[in-house]
């Protein structure tokens, strides 16, 4: 079980040590004050420092103040130690009105405003402190400036994808559960019985059995129970708790936690990790080792206790604080820091054989596990997800939940579970109930009841994520114009996709993939030619919904004079127009061969312009610049200055690098000028049609 703490201090006692100054000029009595203080503080005992150092800000003055960094050290002791890190805001502000030595306090400032989603500020308070650093001679020599300016940006990249996910939230409802599961304390890691009947959870707090303090300054843990019943309640009650209206609602009441006892917790750490499918087993973390605990006929925990046939899964003296098992039993997932992982804490898997025993356990790999902490896994009722809670992949808080759905016999590459279910604090322990589906997790977030508290997330809709591009085509008289659009995956250039604008509105609708760039193109021989290009972004997160809306107008053809009086153009045009028949699709009677011949006859002729309007109108026909082709593909990039570089990989083994993406052959012609000038000898145009290559000049492959 991972044992909390109020914040992270790794980075924190780098500074300290790094920074932290005396000297003595008051009277001894205030000086011994300030000495007192100055011991807690070294000792990280921050709430007896500010006992001594909150009277002295009373009596020095300000020069003394300064002298002694007081403000400083009293905003740390709140940021360090404080239910509410923000009481730490005026003291490190005062400070840095009149002193910077200790530049961290912009550091703690950012930090606070992250955890407050206040994420502008936060990133103008980072990038103060990254000048600091940057400047900052100890800290070069030391050689640690590059570690810290590296834990900065990564606070940056935090308030960026922060701002972005709190831009376009999740359809889901996050609330701070009630009935006394939370205090004033730690509440977390919650488990919930196949049945949905019993709520477990593990607190920190001076009523765990022994009231002992453990080694990090917080209480030991214990493992509680509150009874889960769905009910009827008022939607909507006065102050005094008085249903107003009739209008009812479903929610879950929780019935006050009581701690198991000593059957199960004892007086060390007792953590609950995972119910088994029948609800029969419970599987508990203590002191670094996994144990179940099984209910006897009386309906009774029993004594947790070591599972022998865990032997080869689990191993004896390594972290390993968190486990669940799929519902048919025959895998389990667990975290665990054994050497020769990914680095921190891994996710790893074991499978039971046919004679019912657990394999060697693998590691999931870098799909899932990063160099960070990868923990608290959960497989869904069904079996196909899987949640876990990562510091490594991108995030907006310390611990992000992610989810990865399983596909073709693997764990795909896992997705941000979002805001609001996630935060800029730590937000992890997920789990699924089988029969609501509604989520539950642990978050320290800004705003709770105590340090760590529980959270149930309700989803409005669990619609998988989905990326649409939509629009209309209308011509400039304003009427609804049928016709078809061309959808061309950037990076698989040579397959197109064909929607149709219907004819009543000229509306369009297209399902995309997430993280692609689509050229959208429209030849038509009623209209000019239109392109457009659409960046679809990443998936960012589980669920995300992204749509963009096109308004295309097109423009009636108008043929110069002297084509329509040139019968070899005329020809040229008859040859190429595609033909249609009324409410089927597009019938392409073009001879490819033909074409080929056509175009390269083009090339080499006169009425070169005239030829490039014309031929854009066949359906489905673009153009590139080929600058290299090679039967492996370049382990180093020699064409990084090419800004408009597109890399295809064809069947015949040959891997090509083009320049640029045209429905006009002029502009196609302008770019290799271009590109020769630029000392791009070889370089030749290809035109594709239909998903195939036609080389115009430069040499043809078999």
């Amino acid at each position: 079980m991972i044992v909390f703490s109020p914040k992270n201090l790794f980075l924190n006692i780098v500074f300290l040590a790094l920074f932290i100054g005396s000297g003595f000029s008051q009277t001894e009595e205030q000086m011994k004050e300030l000495k007192k203080g100055d011991q807690s503080y070294s000792k990280g005992d921050y709430g007896e420092a500010l006992r001594s150092y909150l009277p002295l800000l009373e009596v020095f003055d300000e020069k003394t103040l300064i002298q002694y960094s007081l403000n400083f050290k009293v905003g740390f002791c709140y940021y360090a130690s404080a239910p509410e890190d923000s009481f730490a805001v005026p003291f490190l502000t005062k400070y840095l009105e009149t002193a910077d030595v200790h530049f961290e306090a912009y550091y703690f400032l950012g930090q606070i405003s992250l955890s407050h989603h206040n994420f502008d500020n936060a990133i103008e308070q980072f990038e103060k402190f990254k000048g600091f650093v940057i400047n900052n001679t100890d800290l070069n020599n030391s050689g640690l400036s590059e570690q810290i300016l590296e834990i900065a940006d990564n606070n940056i990249t935090k308030c960026k994808l922060g701002k972005s996910f709190s831009t376009h939230p999740r359809e889901a409802i996050v609330e701070n559960i009630t009935g006394g599961v939370n205090t004033e304390y730690s509440e977390y890691a919650p488990v919930i019985s196949p049945d949905e009947t019993q709520f477990l959870f593990t607190r920190r707090s001076p009523e765990t059995l022994g009231g002992r303090v453990s080694d990090d300054g917080d209480f030991y843990e214990d493992i509680y129970l509150s009874k889960l019943t769905r009910m009827s309640v008022p939607a909507e009650t006065d102050s005094f708790g008085n249903p107003i209206g009739t209008t009812m609602v479903e929610t879950d009441v929780f019935s006050r936690p009581v701690n198991m006892g000593g059957s199960v917790n004892t007086e060390g750490h007792e953590g609950a990790i995972h119910f088994s499918a029948d609800g029969k087993k419970l599987f508990v973390y203590r002191n670094s080792n996994i144990l179940v605990s099984s209910l006897n006929k009386k309906n009774k925990w029993q004594k947790a206790i070591k599972q022998s046939q865990m032997k080869k899964v689990l191993k004896k003296g390594v972290y390993e604080p968190s486990l669940c098992i799929t519902p048919d039993g025959n895998r389990i997932y667990f975290s665990s820091e054994r050497v020769g992982g990914m680095g921190g804490l891994d996710i790893y898997m074991s499978e039971k054989g046919s004679d019912g025993k657990w394999a060697e356990a693998v590691n999931l790999g870098n799909n899932i596990n990063s160099r960070y902490d990868e923990d608290a896994p959960h497989v869904s009722h069904d079996g196909q997800k899987l949640y876990f809670s990562s510091k490594g992949h991108k995030g907006m808080g310390d611990y992000d939940i992610f989810v990865s759905d399983f596909v073709g016999g693997d764990w795909s590459k896992p997705v941000n579970m979002g805001y609001p279910i996630n935060s800029a604090n730590n937000d992890i322990f997920y789990t699924v109930s089988p029969i609501t589906g509604i989520g539950y997790f642990s978050s320290d977030r800004t705003g709770g009841t105590g340090l760590m508290d529980i959270y149930k997330a309700t989803f409005s809709s669990n619609a998988p994520a989905s990326a649409k591009i939509s629009g209309k085509v209308i011509g400039t008289d304003s009427l609804p114009c049928s016709v078809q659009l061309f959808f061309i995956d950037s990076l698989k250039p040579l397959d197109s996709n064909i929607v149709n604008s219907d004819a009543s509105a000229g509306a369009f609708l297209k399902e995309v993939e997430f993280g692609k760039t689509y050229y959208i193109n429209i030849w038509d021989k009623s209209f000019e030619k239109h392109s457009d290009t659409v960046y679809v972004p990443e998936l960012g997160y589980y669920g995300q919904q992204f749509s963009t809306n096109l308004n295309i107008i097109l423009q009636k053809t108008k043929l110069d004079t002297a084509v329509k009086t040139d019968t070899t153009q005329n020809q040229l045009v008859e040859n190429n127009l595609p033909t249609f028949q009324k409410n089927e699709e597009k019938i392409d009677t073009t001879d490819k061969t033909k074409l080929t011949e056509t175009l390269k006859k083009i090339l080499n002729t006169e009425k070169n312009a005239t030829a490039d309007k014309i031929l854009p109108i066949t359906p489905g026909l673009f153009f590139k610049v080929q600058i290299g082709a090679f039967k492996k593909p370049l382990s180093k990039n020699i064409y990084e200055n090419v800004n408009d570089l597109a890399v295809v990989s064809f069947e015949d083994g040959f891997t090509c690098y083009f320049s640029g993406n045209y429905s006009s052959l002029a502009d196609a012609k302008l770019r290799k000028s271009e590109l020769l000038k630029d000392g791009f000898s070889d370089a030749f145009i290809v035109a594709f049609k239909d998903g195939k290559r036609i080389y115009l000049d430069g040499p043809v492959r078999p």
